[in-house]
């Protein structure tokens, strides 16, 4: 990927507010400072965990309840979050 010049000043923005840390503390302070969308975040982990039940032999339905259940949200929302990635 090639950064044009304001991408490297983001990323120059976002170094310093991970400047000192370790490695496992840096995906803490991005999302207390805000840098990680945490909707996209926790939809990408409801569709890898619906993906992987299914991949396990769950019928579809099923994986949706388990995954709404497993990270305590509502059918719907898991089913919309599969299927809107999915048909795209």
């Amino acid at each position: 990927m090639t950064l044009n010049r304001h991408d490297r000043q983001l990323c120059d923005t976002v170094a310093a507010v991970l400047a000192g840390l370790p490695p496992k503390e840096w995906l803490g302070r991005l999302f207390e400072q805000g840098f990680i969308d945490r909707r996209a975040v926790e939809a990408q982990a409801i569709r890898q965990h619906i993906r992987a039940l299914i991949r396990e032999g769950a019928r579809t339905s099923d994986a949706i309840t388990w995954a709404a259940e497993h990270f305590c949200c509502s059918y719907e929302k898991a089913r919309q979050i599969y299927y809107q990635k999915t048909n795209k």
